[in-house]
């Protein structure tokens, strides 16, 4: 049996395992970490664990954010995990360094759960390729309505460093609001490209930065924010984002500030760039694979299941608290 709850997907069979556990009581013998990002994977330093496979990425990022005894498995990615009467294979999702879908095939069936994608390349990561001949897909919707449409990559980039550049010829200090891992690699390689700029980060993020360039993904020109002063830009994490924070930047730069959020999110002061597969994009990807159903989960998923039915002609069923039966 397969249960859905929110990001986590659950196996009740032979040997049991859990993909992206977010509860202590969904653990199991194996736990599979489709990436990183802390909404699919929740450890706790009190906890019991068993053990949690993800690509060698996953792992590596991880390590660096739980300094605590866990017993990580890394994998590369289409290896083969034989699980008694199950395979299972972590295949690049597109989505952050690291970041997997899972496939799962039996004698019975085989069935992919997507996790977080993205079908459009970075200067990161590859985009994620079509899964075929699965008897079902389970799917993330985090973006599953016909509103979330994104530019293309490369005119976000675009807005991005312009946007810096007419900050700082303005004689302002730009700050950039974004997720810390993910987005933050993505601008800090980006802005790499063209100039010597240096950037201040957290200290959180400069260890997952550091693991990036331990997998060949280069960023440059780091500095703590304690050294700011010295900085031509500043990339901050929403949760560190405050006017407490913006009042010691200014005052510890002597500068005015100006600054913007980037995430897929429709919002003001915005440039709109996400980790994640838009709408067509995700459509694009369920025509490709053309599995024989979708379940949809995360997200908008049961206005996303009858968006897959009306564009695809798959059918379509949002999982949201759902057994599965297999």
């Amino acid at each position: 049996m397969l249960k859905v709850n929110n990001t986590t997907v659950k196996y009740s069979g032979e040997v049991p395992f859990t993909i992206d556990p977010l509860a202590q009581k969904n653990y199991s013998e194996l736990n599979i970490i489709t990436h990183a990002h802390s909404d699919h994977i929740k450890i706790a330093k009190a906890g019991r664990y068993n053990a949690f496979i993800a690509h060698k990425a996953t792992v590596d990022l991880l390590k660096r954010n739980y300094d605590f005894d866990v017993n990580f498995i890394p994998y590369d990615y289409n290896k083969q995990i034989k699980l008694n009467g199950n395979k299972v294979t972590l295949l690049n999702a597109g989505h952050i360094l690291g970041s997997a879908s899972v496939l799962v095939e039996n004698d019975k069936l085989r069935y992919a759960v997507t996790g977080d994608i993205n079908t459009e390349a970075t200067n990161i990561s590859k985009p994620i390729k079509p899964i075929n001949d699965l008897d079902f897909m389970i799917i993330e919707s985090t973006y599953g309505t016909e509103k979330h449409q994104f530019q293309k990559r490369n005119e976000g980039y675009k807005k991005i460093k312009n946007w810096v550049k007419n900050t700082v010829y303005n004689n302002k200090l730009p700050v950039i609001i974004t997720h810390k891992l993910g987005k933050t690699q993505e601008i800090v390689r980006e802005i790499n490209k063209e100039t010597g700029c240096y950037v201040a980060l957290p200290a959180d993020t400069i260890f997952s930065n550091e693991v990036y360039n331990s997998h060949g993904k280069k960023q440059k020109n780091m500095l703590p924010l304690e050294e700011l002063k010295d900085a031509d830009y500043i990339i901050l994490p929403p949760s560190k984002y405050s006017k407490d924070m913006i009042n010691y930047i200014s005052f510890i730069s002597g500068k005015k500030l100006d600054y913007t959020f980037v995430t897929g999110q429709d919002r003001y002061h915005n440039i709109r760039l996400s980790s994640h597969a838009d709408y067509y994009g995700l459509i694009d990807f369920i025509k490709e694979s053309n599995p024989k159903k979708v379940y949809t989960y995360h997200g908008k998923s049961e206005e996303f299941a009858k968006a897959i039915e009306k564009e695809t002609g798959i059918k379509a069923q949002s999982v949201s608290e759902i057994n599965l039966k297999i």
